[in-house]
Formats: structure tokens, C-alpha cells, sequence
């Protein structure tokens, strides 16, 4: 299944974001780490950043795995089931990964609307760290739509 143009320039957005977040998150470590041995001094507030974007990571990477079809499957049964009813089989698993997606999205505005904290070492307000999980279940809703339609489209004769 080959993406809308939306999609596919959101995944290569994530793929991106996600290389500088693992970029990010390896300095900070790598230079916490040397500056605890070698200067026995520790910056507290790199490992809280470092989490932060690790958190980001893993819900921006549940979209992208999503829209490039590389989550987890149980395809063994499906495959050999008759098309039409593996056809079937196909939108009512999409239809509960967007059910899924939705209720994150829901769930997580809600989250971000009710926090009103900071994070201790870096003093930034919370909610733009759990404003990953709206953010990422928003995008795997519409992944999750385009693959419905797709499958839900007239398959072409000799498919």
C-alpha cells in the first residue's frame, strides 16, 4: 500500500525529528557520562531531557511503524484465509488500531488539558512532554484511515 503524499512527507517529518531526537539523547548521555567520571560532576537535568525525548521518540515511532506497516502482525492465519475474508479480517484489525489510536488521542488531550506541573530539573511545564501522546495517536488515526479506505477500495481484477 503506498501512502497519500500527506503521509508519506509526515513519516519522512518523523523519521527526521526521530534521528535528531536519538542524536540529542546519545550527547546528553555520552556527556553526562564523561563529566560524572572524568570532572565528577553530573548535570541532573540532562537524563530528565534525555527520558523526555525518549518518551517523544516512542510515540512518534508507534505512528511511523503504523503507517509503513511495520508493527506488530499476526499475518500467518490471515494469509491463508480467502481473500474477501482476509479482506475483512484486515479492516477490523485497522478499524481496532484506530480505535486504539482514538481513544490515546482522546484520553491524551485530556491529559494535557488537566496538567498543570512543571518538571523538576528542567522547570518546563509538563504538558508539552505528554503533548507526544495526542500528537502521536492523532497521526495514527489518519494513518489508520488511509489504510481503511485503502482496503476498503475495489480490489483490481487479478489481485
Amino acid at each position: 500500500m503506498r501512502l497519500s503524499w500527506f503521509n508519506r512527507s509526515t513519516v519522512k517529518l518523523i523519521d527526521g525529528v526521530m534521528t535528531l531526537l536519538l542524536a540529542v539523547i546519545f550527547l546528553l548521555v555520552v556527556m553526562n557520562v564523561f563529566c560524572r567520571y572524568a570532572l565528577n560532576y553530573s548535570f541532573g537535568w540532562a537524563d530528565e531531557l534525555s527520558r523526555f525525548l525518549f518518551i517523544w521518540m516512542g510515540f512518534l515511532g508507534t505512528a511511523a511503524a503504523f503507517a509503513d506497516n511495520q508493527h506488530v502482525s499476526l499475518d500467518m492465519v490471515v494469509e491463508r484465509l480467502p481473500r474477501p475474508v482476509a479482506r475483512v479480517v484486515r479492516v477490523i484489525a485497522m478499524a481496532g488500531c484506530l480505535v486504539i489510536f482514538a481513544v490515546f488521542l482522546q484520553q491524551g488531550w485530556l491529559l494535557v488539558a488537566k496538567t498543570v506541573n512543571t518538571s523538576p530539573a528542567l522547570d518546563i511545564p509538563m504538558w508539552l512532554v505528554y503533548l507526544c501522546v495526542p500528537i502521536g495517536s492523532l497521526l495514527g488515526v489518519l494513518y489508520g484511515v488511509e489504510k481503511i479506505l485503502h482496503l476498503l477500495r475495489p480490489s483490481e481484477p487479478g489481485r
